[in-house]
């Protein structure tokens, strides 16, 4: 076990044998807004972040057998528990499960929501609704860089993006 989050800084990993990997399209200011909001709820630290268009991001893409589609977020779970087979180890999710998926991980009451979307509406519904969002966030929200956003993370962003994402997702 690992130091309780209090004890850790924002952005340290848990030690934990899932490893939850949320690849973002590095120049929307709607995904960068997501990956905040995450940081700052996630107080274990369980979910890390790279854009797709990097080299880690397309890595665990190729590793994942999942195509670079910068209109969706995606989700990449890896499981090292012992006795789960290797097949079985990567999991990629996509549109509005990925992002329900990621709500599951920040404890309550975060998760209870996430849960509740998954169980409670269609993935139709929700992906519907997703495909609308992505199809003008750059209308609505901007690219970074424009406008007078900033192209640049918060301290915490930075940190989960800078911490080594496990080899197996690489591919390595």
């Amino acid at each position: 076990m690992g130091p309780p989050a209090a004890a850790r800084s924002p952005g340290e990993p848990t030690t934990s044998s899932k490893t939850s990997v949320v690849l973002v399209d590095g120049d929307c200011v709607l995904c960068d807004g997501f990956a905040r909001f995450v940081s700052a709820f996630d107080a274990r630290g369980a979910v890390l972040f790279a854009t797709q268009q990097s080299e880690e991001g397309r890595a665990v893409l190729r590793r994942a057998n999942a195509p670079m589609d910068l209109s969706t977020i995606v989700l990449v779970e890896h499981d090292a528990r012992a006795g789960v087979a290797k097949d079985d180890m990567i999991k990629t999710h996509v549109k509005s499960t990925a992002i329900l998926r990621v709500l599951t991980a920040l404890g309550l009451p975060l998760s209870t929501l996430g849960w509740a979307g998954l169980a409670l509406v269609p993935r139709s519904v929700r992906d519907g609704a997703y495909d609308v969002v992505a199809r003008y966030r750059h209308v609505v929200f901007g690219r970074k860089g424009e406008g007078g956003s900033c192209a640049l993370p918060d301290v915490v962003v930075r940190r989960r993006m800078g911490r080594k994402i496990p080899r197996e997702l690489l591919g390595e």
